[in-house]
Formats: C-alpha cells, structure tokens, sequence
C-alpha cells in the first residue's frame, strides 16, 4: 500500500474514532441532565411524602430504675428555661407546670405538650429529696433525649404523633387557604391565582405575539425600522424577568402615578343582568396587572418562535394559493397559519412555562402571599351560577399565585414549612404538566393534517 494510502486510512481512523468519542460525550451530557434531574425530583418527592414534626400533648414516664429508687414521694422535679414546649398536668391541659414529684410522673399524671419547634425538648433540670444524705439539690442544664446526666434517672418525654404521616400533598392543601400553621396551610388561592394567569396572559399574548409575527414575516418590508423592531425583540427575550416587573409595576400597577393623589373608581358592567361593581385607579397588585405583566415577558418567545414556524412553510404552499386566485390574506389564514400552528403552539408552550413559574416580576407588583381567598372568590361553578358578576370582578381583585406562596414556604424558619413546599413545588410541576399536555396534544392533531 503507498504512503497516501496509509495516511489516508490513518485518518480514516481517527475520524471514526472522535465521531464514537462525541457520540459517547453526549450520552454522558444526556446521562447527567438525566441524573441531576432524578436527584431534583427524588429530593422534592422525599421531601413533599416525609411526616413533618409532630406537636401535641405527649406521655412523660419515669426509667424502670434509677439512683433514686426508694426514696418516695419526696423526690420532686423542677424544670425552667424549657424549650420545645411545656409540662402540664393532664387533668389541666393548657397551664403550665415546671414543679412536680416523681409520684406526680409515675402515675400518669404529668404530660409534656410540644409546640413543634424541636424534634425534642431541652431543659434545665433541679432535683430535691429531703431525704438524701446531705439534703442537697442537683442541677443540671439542657438537659433531653441523649443528654441525660449519668447516674440519674430523670423524667422522659415521649415523642408526639409526626404530623401528616402520609404525606403532605393532601385533599386538604388543595382546598385551603394559607396558615401560620404548616398542617393548616392550603394552596388553592395560589392555584386559582395561577390558573387566572395563565388564562389572561394565554388570550392576550398569543394574539398579539402571533400577529405581530405574522406582519414581520408576511407583510413588512424590510426597512431600517423593520430591522430594528426585530432586533429589539430578540434582544427582549433575554431580559431579567424582574425587568418586566418594574415596567409592570410602574405602567400596570401604579399607572405612572395618574391616580396617587385623588383614587378614583370605575363602574363597569350592569350588561346581560350582571350587577354593577366599581374598580379602583390605579389598579395595585391585582390579576390583571400581574396578567399584563407576564404578557409582556412571553410576547418576545412568542413572537420570535412564531416567526420561524412561519418561515418554515414551503414558498410552493403560497405561491399554489396566489396561483389559485387567493388573496394575501386568504393564504395566511386558510394555508399558512394552519400549516405553522404546530410551531406556533411550540413557542406559547415555551412562554406559558416559563410565565408560571416566574415569582420575580409578580413579587416585584406587589403581590402578597398571606392572601386566603381565590379572585373574585369564585372556587367552583357554583359560584359562577349565583354570582355572575364574580366573574367580571376576579381580573380586578387581589390574588396569590404558586410561585410567590412556595417562595413564601421556602423562607418561612418555622418547622414543616419545608414539608409545604415541596408539597407546593409537586402541584407546581403538574399544573405546568398539565397545561403543556394539552397544549402538546392540541399541537399533535393539526400536524397530522399536515400532509406536505
């Protein structure tokens, strides 16, 4: 074989080679994101199925034995600088009682109420007995589980029931408002909040997104002013979402300011038999504010997304329309927009994903977590059958969303709260998998009446 020909099947080597040491790189990439996702949701799911710490009355018993055996009733215990809860007497639940006898515990009669705060009590402990020796006190500090002085039998509280033993993601978090208590504490304000959202922000940025996409692509021309509208949109894209919530809070919110010094109401409705309800300017951190808000922060994906479904369609598909007689319009409306709509609906997918799950700009408006109604305090179709007029009322009230009460959860110290919010995190995940799913599903069918 010549010097050419084993060069070239060296070479020939080397390429298969990197080509099976690439193909292996992005099995590796794939393996990871894989693991680290795994590792995210076990963690969220460990978290969210986990028993919280119980709090309550608890037993309080004595060791079988002791160096104290024997000297009777005398033996008296007192407790201070308790934390984790409380001693009490169960025939007087609720009143504190830090002096007792070990009879007193023996029988039953002494129980420790926990608040929740540690997993178990700390306290400092003195013992009396008129009948030792030297007639002397011990005392001891911190003293709990694991931290029992030698020697010594002292008074053992027994741990509470765990709190949600099954689990957190329960009938009630979803049918609840919030709480001070983690056990108490419900989601479905945020839920309502969030669907509102959604809802609102779908019907004003797929028109405007979509349009705006269509005349770019479709009718412009490609001027200076073309060219830098489009530039500008790129470049919204990769904006902070806090961005948004500045300009929502400034031109949604507050309004520029127009209203400060006098409020002013707005009547609206009194059509179809729907009672009269008055709006106050400027509107604050209601749903439609937050609604504008995420629109403007999913109009660029939209758009842009848009516009490369549109390019995508053949220039045969148009120009088979124009050859049949049809006009600009009625080629975008009956073949163009058809064809494209499964990768316009790609492009809504991605903005309403990432417009559900933004607590920054709603953060930024004003929006509260600590809020125990759902807007317009409609929960069911019920409501809707009473009272009509809720429904013109919700876009206009204050609300909640998921993100801004799992972020809430997440930096609440008290106990549990943690529990919540992978809890709130699990309804988070299949309220956004939900949505994509029928959206993903309504995406399927158009394309296969794609037949080109």
């Amino acid at each position: 074989m010549s010097l050419q020909g084993d060069l070239y099947e060296r070479r020939l080597i080397w390429r298969h080679r990197m080509g099976q040491g690439f193909e292996w790189l992005c099995r590796l990439a794939t393996i990871g994101a894989l693991a680290f996702l795994l590792i995210l949701l076990g963690s969220i799911l460990i978290k969210a199925f986990t028993p919280g710490r119980g709090k309550g009355v608890a037993a309080v018993s004595m060791p079988a034995s002791g160096p104290h055996d024997g000297v009777g009733d005398d033996l008296s215990y007192l407790v201070s600088n308790i934390s984790g809860g409380q001693f009490e007497e169960k025939d007087r639940p609720g009143i504190k009682q830090n002096l007792f006898t070990r009879t007193d515990v023996q029988q039953g009669k002494i129980v420790f109420n926990h608040d929740g705060r540690r997993v178990a009590p700390l306290f400092d402990l003195t013992i009396d007995s008129k009948f030792s020796a030297d007639k002397a006190s011990q005392s001891w500090k911190k003293v709990g589980p694991g931290r029992e002085p030698e020697g010594v039998a002292i008074p053992s509280v027994h741990p509470p029931k765990p709190a949600n033993p099954w689990g957190w993601l329960t009938w009630r978090l979803l049918t609840h408002g919030n709480s001070d208590d983690p056990i108490d504490s419900g989601i479905m304000p945020g839920l309502w909040g969030s669907l509102w959202l959604v809802g609102l922000t779908t019907l004003m940025a797929v028109p405007l997104g979509v349009g705006a996409a269509v005349y770019l692509e479709e009718y412009s021309k490609p001027t200076l002013m073309t060219k830098f509208i489009q530039l500008n949109i790129s470049n919204l894209a990769g904006v902070p979402s806090i961005v948004y919530g500045i300009l929502g809070f400034t031109v949604f919110s507050r309004m520029f300011g127009i209203f400060d010094k006098e409020k002013t109401y707005v009547e609206i409705g009194g059509i179809l038999g729907l009672k009269t309800i008055e709006i106050s300017l400027p509107l604050g951190p209601v749903v439609l504010a937050g609604a504008c808000t995420l629109t403007l922060l999913s109009l660029p994906v939209v758009i842009i997304t848009s516009q490369e479904a549109l390019r995508s369609i053949p220039a045969s598909l148009r120009h088979a329309a124009y050859a049949l007689g049809a006009s600009r319009w009625q080629t975008i409306w009956h073949q163009v927009l058809p064809a494209a709509l499964p990768g316009i609906l790609t492009g809504v997918i991605l903005s309403l994903s990432r417009a559900i799950g933004e607590a920054a700009p709603l953060a930024v408006i004003g929006v509260a977590a600590q809020i125990s109604w759902a807007p317009g305090e409609i929960t069911g179709v019920g409501d809707l059958v009473q009272h009509p007029e809720k429904l013109i009322k919700a876009p206009f009230d204050r609300f909640t969303a998921l993100p801004i009460q799992i972020y809430s959860w997440v930096n609440d110290a008290a106990p549990n709260f943690e529990h919540v919010a992978a809890a709130g995190i699990l309804v988070l995940l299949i309220t956004l998998l939900s949505l994509n799913g029928a959206a993903i599903f309504i995406r399927q069918r158009f394309q296969r009446k794609n037949h080109w």
